[in-house]
């Protein structure tokens, strides 16, 4: 009996993480490891059974999964004593389909289709009623049913799956052994199982198509911003790309702010080949790269004699931007004397080249970007506030690579299948991608490239593996080969995390995942288990087991 509770409390546990996050293979086939563990477990007793099957309905209201429909179905063969079992559902609204067949030893039943009849699964769908048959071979209504007969079937169970009014399919149950096998109490019992499952497999099919719909959109992300070259499925990373979509189709001048490597040069091509100046060139200039004299001659152009050096007469790249877009890459670093003049042609579209009385016109769309903070220069008096005001129309701040690990996975397959040698299947095992989302790379995506370049070069055999990689990469990882890639952010991270993980690692993991979350929310328990999509009490009980409190500071999160 105390094993029973053990294993039905462990149960819950999880039914209550599967119904914060339920979605993924890996959910399922955790969900029905721990079903079939306490099917095994579990005492032939009623407050027992009736334990599991809420457990059982629990789960699958999250996910309505090919396993957990046999391990459901096998559920009902063990109460009802049948020898075997099928669960027929609706698929995309076209006629019953067998989603499982088991046997009462808890095997799959071969060809079930010619196994049932439906004739009597037929007059319980259109009735919504069961139908219990002593001897079906002897059954007044049935006895002259082709298949009631080719199939000698004896004792038949078949009761209507509901959900609402509406009857979406039915278990049917058999034993050709024995006549009168079915109870009235079996029937009662397998009717109310039939309500309870149909209700939650309805619930599982509107979950995987909010599911279905959710990812749907995300693929369709990439595709309908078109912006070669610029992958990234991370939150923050999204909300960039959705920002960029709409800067990139306006005129208005876009900042782009980011550290080094975070790629604002790659990001301020895709606004051109996105924007309506597609057609027009793109230009760029590294303003960091030049002093402020020859900096300004890069900009404007020059005549000839202008100063020393100037033997001939030179188009500036405003000129040579013209209907196109201009990229100012590190504008932080512009001189102040040479910003008054930016900021007058960004005005006026008129500018001088340089040693020349001319005024020249130049229709170019700017984007800028910086390693600063464009804002807290210009209040320190270290940039001209109207040019910043100027060149803000937009702005875009890129994330870091160590605040969106989620994309290493896609960079790392990215920059692997750009640098192996033709017709190569190279890839990157497991162990060293674990090492590279645990690095932080203060260079970002650049020096992940180059990582990734290094260790495809020095790689042996079709897995490129920790020896590839630097030093100081591979030992950054050291500490979490046998833990997920990362710490999760959401209650469905975590689900898969564990699953993931081996069961040493699965404490540190969750432990990891309270301190980030109350660390998100300024240790508010409430805030935290909103923002990972937990209840209440789920997350409370959490931070209960690894010492975690309201009051308690959280000073840093790993990784």
């Amino acid at each position: 009996m105390e094993a029973c509770k053990r294993h039905v409390k462990d149960l819950r546990e999880w039914v209550g993480e599967l119904l914060a996050c339920s979605e993924g293979e890996s959910a399922r086939e955790c969900a029905a490891h721990h079903i079939e563990s306490a099917l095994d477990n579990l005492l032939a007793r009623e407050e027992e059974r009736e334990s599991l099957l809420k457990e059982l309905t629990l789960v699958l209201s999250c996910t309505a999964g090919d396993r957990l429909l046999q391990l459901a179905l096998d559920a009902v063969i063990r109460l009802s004593r049948a020898e075997r079992g099928y669960l027929l559902l609706e698929r995309n609204g076209r006629e019953q389909e067998i989603a499982a067949a088991r046997n009462m030893q808890r095997g799959t039943v071969d060809d079930p289709a010619g196994k049932i009849s439906r004739r009597i699964v037929s007059a319980v769908l259109d009735s919504r009623r069961s139908v219990r048959l002593d001897d079906a071979l002897n059954n007044e209504s049935f006895s002259g049913v082709e298949s009631v007969k080719r199939l000698k079937l004896l004792s038949i169970l078949c009761v209507p799956i509901l959900a609402g009014d509406d009857a979406i399919g039915a278990i049917y149950l058999e034993n050709r052994k024995l006549t009168g096998v079915f109870t009235a109490e079996a029937e009662r019992a397998a009717l109310d199982y039939a309500r309870r499952i149909g209700t939650a497999i309805r619930n599982a099919q509107r979950m995987q198509e909010m599911h279905d719909s959710r990812i749907a959109a995300q693929e369709k992300l990439p595709a309908e911003f078109d912006f070669d070259g610029v992958i990234g499925e991370s939150p923050a990373f999204r909300e960039v790309l959705r920002t960029v979509s709409v800067a990139a189709r306006s005129e208005i001048p876009v900042l782009i702010e980011g550290e080094s490597g975070t790629g604002k040069d790659l990001m301020a091509r895709a606004i051109h080949r996105a924007s309506p100046r597609r057609g027009a060139p793109f230009v760029g200039v590294n303003c960091a790269a030049l002093p402020g004299a020859l900096l300004e001659s890069e900009l404007f152009g020059h005549t000839r004699g202008a100063f020393t050096g100037a033997v001939s007469e030179r188009r500036g790249l405003f000129a040579s931007a013209d209907k196109g877009t201009l990229f100012l890459d590190e504008i932080g670093e512009m001189p102040l004397e040479l910003q008054a003049k930016l900021l007058r042609v960004l005005q006026s579209g008129e500018y001088r080249p340089v040693g020349s009385d001319r005024l020249l016109k130049a229709d170019v769309r700017i984007v800028a970007a910086t390693q600063r903070c464009l804002a807290q220069e210009a209040a320190a008096g270290r940039f001209r506030k109207d040019l910043f005001f100027r060149l803000n129309g937009i702005l875009v701040r890129l994330p870091p690579l160590r605040e969106r690990k989620e994309d290493i996975p896609l960079l790392v397959d990215r920059f692997v299948r750009k640098h192996r040698p033709p017709e190569s299947a190279l890839r990157i095992g497991n162990d060293a991608l674990a090492c590279l989302i645990a690095y932080d790379f203060p260079g970002n995506v650049r020096e992940l490239e180059t990582t990734i370049h290094r260790a495809v070069l020095f790689s042996s055999g079709d897995s490129i593996g920790i020896g590839s990689l630097p030093e100081n990469i591979a030992r950054a990882g050291g500490g979490v080969l046998k833990l997920p890639f990362r710490i999760p952010k959401t209650g469905t991270e975590l689900l898969r995390a564990k699953t993931a993980a081996g069961k040493e690692a699965v404490a540190e993991v969750e432990r990891a995942f309270v301190e980030r979350a109350l660390k998100q929310a300024d240790g508010s328990p409430s805030e935290a288990a909103r923002q990972v999509g937990m209840n209440r009490s789920q997350f409370a009980r959490m931070m209960s087991k690894y010492g975690f409190s309201a009051s308690k500071k959280i000073s840093r999160v790993e990784r």
